[in-house]
């Protein structure tokens, strides 16, 4: 998995919430989802597994809906009563997404734990630098037709206030296929992926990568990443100071 990194230079994983930052916007929005969500379990896992009811209330799906056709395009991760971050390849697809859909588990049944609402996209803006060649910057900002309810279900991520690549061990979640059965399945599958530092992203892809701005995560024991379908998904952590929230650090860009 090959993420375009959610900040700026390297950082390691301090407090995310020193005195000094407690005004800044993005802190006090990420402090006040606490409101909201204030009790869940945290499953402890490897390898890939499906991800239990609520477990990750900010995950989006990003659609391409043509009257009863419905295509899944790529993931996305809800930071805002209004926005979504993707990736900007995502709206490369030859199916447009149009549709965003957050409270969703398994897109292929009504008879599980979740609350689906579908919401019109408005409007979307990639990075000024986005490359459609290389993938660098590769990250687009999507604006919903209208605000969001939060609920159990339905709950943004926290954005970082600098580059957290120094942690050790990162969570992704998508619908894209499972590797040994090459199919989407249609239920949100997590995984637990490990940091591959510089040096090793570079010396294991033959896709251009700039460690600057991107980030590789993988598994040292077990033969999983991300697939097509869950570009412009989250990598992420759990908050390390807020329980029940979660740390967007970075956005899918290349899945092997």
């Amino acid at each position: 998995m090959f993420a375009e990194s959610s900040g700026d230079g390297g950082s390691s994983p301090q407090p995310y919430v020193p005195t000094k930052y407690n005004e800044k916007r993005i802190v006090r929005e990420c402090k006040s989802y606490r409101n909201v969500r204030k009790v869940c379990d945290k499953s402890f896992f490897d390898g890939v597994k499906n991800a239990d009811p609520k477990e990750f209330p900010f995950m989006a799906m990003l659609w391409n809906v043509n009257g009863n056709e419905r295509k899944p395009i790529c993931g996305g991760s809800l930071i805002s009563n209004r926005y979504v971050v993707s990736a900007a390849s995502c709206f490369y697809s030859a199916h447009e997404p149009n549709i965003v859909r957050l409270g969703d588990l398994d897109y292929n049944t009504s008879d599980d734990d979740a609350a689906p609402v579908d919401f019109s996209i408005a409007s979307y803006k990639f990075h000024d630098e986005f490359d459609d060649d290389t993938l660098f910057h590769n990250i687009a900002l999507v604006k919903l037709n209208t605000s969001v309810q939060f609920n159990d279900y339905i709950v943004p991520a926290c954005l970082p206030r600098a580059d957290r690549r120094d942690f050790k061990k990162f969570l992704a979640a998508g619908w894209g296929p499972v590797t040994d059965i090459g199919r989407p399945t249609g239920h949100l599958k997590k995984i637990r992926l490990d940091n591959f530092n510089d040096d090793l992203c570079l010396n294991e892809t033959t896709i251009a990568i700039n460690t600057t701005i991107q980030m590789c995560a993988g598994s040292f024991n077990y033969e999983v990443g991300t697939c097509a379908e869950d570009g412009g998904g989250p990598l992420f952590v759990h908050h390390p100071d807020y329980n029940c929230l979660f740390l967007v650090l970075g956005i899918a860009s290349h899945g092997e």
